[in-house]
């Protein structure tokens, strides 16, 4: 008996391995196989191979679309000339051949291993999301009864991590319609947890027990070799039963099966926040920082970053990562918390007013009593952060 396996519904990236003059040279050896690794986290979305071919014109990446069904390629260089090295990288989308992004990346040979790091991490900060927004302005133009229940989940997710009132309803409403159509992927029930997650933390939510049932009710329909969706299963734990020592067993499984996951990371850090290890989640938030991400998530991670930051008292950097996260997006209200209380203890107190005023045009019903029923931070903890949102002039 024959089986059909389904087209994988992700974005497909074909890594090739970087042509090197003169041939021997290490860096171009070890290059494509650092940046598929840094890109391993991002299995819920990106597709990442590695593929033996050269790249010589867009017939070739025609060829690697066809044969090989990929939609975009990674390529490039790398050139040796007495003692400087020149590293050339280019990514292009496979169907046309469009370079989508390049950068050229120079070196003293003596200081080759830092070149290698640095263009690694540059590759992995950059070519998710160009992929990620090449793919958004792709769907712009694609009616939405036309899309796949993959697309519908990935326009989802952009909704949901960056939510505004309106557009996050609308959020819920791609996800019925990606499940209508009896889509099983795995990002279809992982947006759909994180929709109900993210409805908790805005404090938008009508029914929290039940927003919590939904969302691990989700979850489990997800595939679970998907380190994103153990992590997150490991926080529903915790926002559910309130169980820290279990998530944190849980994430260090995650982690060492996949340890470039940036969001077990972030989850992690607020595991142990949960257990007033402060200084240790301000360690794994640094780790997430660094690590791969498709990019609509940049604004939580960064408030994650400005919440450690806050709890092991360094309120300068705490105001700044907060700032960061509302330039990646403004309306995260966990985010313009940690930016009141920050600024309440740098004595800057007209700005904190001004952050609590935000946090009062996400919420407008924003209570810290209620506010501090779904916050997983210990007792003392909880009675500061509280008192220094009162100070910026949160209502009780």
């Amino acid at each position: 008996m024959s089986v059909t396996l389904l087209p994988d519904p992700r974005a497909a990236l074909a890594i090739v391995p970087f042509q090197a003059w003169p041939r021997d040279s290490s860096l171009a050896e070890t290059l494509a196989s650092g940046v598929a690794r840094d890109l391993s986290g991002l299995a819920t979305w990106l597709s990442v191979t590695a593929v033996a071919a050269t790249i010589s014109g867009p017939a070739d990446l025609r060829h690697l679309r066809k044969t090989r069904r990929v939609r975009f390629v990674l390529h490039g260089s790398v050139e040796a000339e007495r003692n400087v090295v020149r590293l050339l990288v280019e990514l292009n989308e496979a169907e046309t051949g469009r370079v989508l992004w390049s950068n050229r990346f120079d070196g003293a040979r003596e200081r080759l291993a830092s070149l290698h790091d640095s263009a690694i991490s540059r590759i992995a900060e950059v070519v998710p999301q160009t992929i990620h927004q090449w793919e958004q302005d792709r769907l712009a133009l694609v009616p939405v009864e036309a899309r796949t229940p993959h697309e519908l989940a990935l326009c989802a997710f952009a909704r949901i991590m960056r939510p505004v009132r309106p557009h996050f309803a609308a959020a819920r409403d791609l996800l019925a319609l990606a499940e209508a159509r009896g889509g099983a992927e795995s990002s279809i029930w992982l947006t759909r947890a994180w929709w109900h997650v993210m409805n908790l933390a805005q404090g938008w939510s009508e029914d929290d027990p039940a927003e919590l049932a939904a969302a691990t009710s989700a979850i489990r329909q997800a595939n679970d070799d998907d380190p994103a969706v153990r992590a997150l299963t490991a926080w529903l734990g915790v926002l559910g039963r309130g169980d820290l020592s279990g998530a944190l067993a849980l994430l260090e499984e995650v982690l060492e099966a996949a340890p470039l996951c940036s969001l077990a990371c972030s989850l992690k850090a607020l595991v142990l926040v949960g257990q007033n290890a402060f200084d240790d989640a301000l360690l794994y938030a640094e780790r997430a920082e660094v690590l791969a991400v498709l990019g609509p998530e940049r604004a939580w991670r960064a408030q994650v970053m400005a919440f450690c930051h806050y709890l092991c008292g360094q309120y300068a950097a705490a105001a700044r990562w907060a700032r960061a996260s509302a330039a990646h997006h403004p309306g995260l209200v966990d985010t313009m918390c940690v930016l009141a209380a920050s600024l309440v203890m740098l004595g800057r107190l007209d700005e904190a007013t001004r952050a609590a005023q935000q946090v009062m045009n996400i919420q407008p019903g924003f209570r810290i009593s209620g506010w501090q029923r779904r916050l997983v931070l210990p007792e003392a903890a909880q009675a500061h952060y509280a008192q220094r949102l009162r100070l910026a002039g949160l209502p009780a």
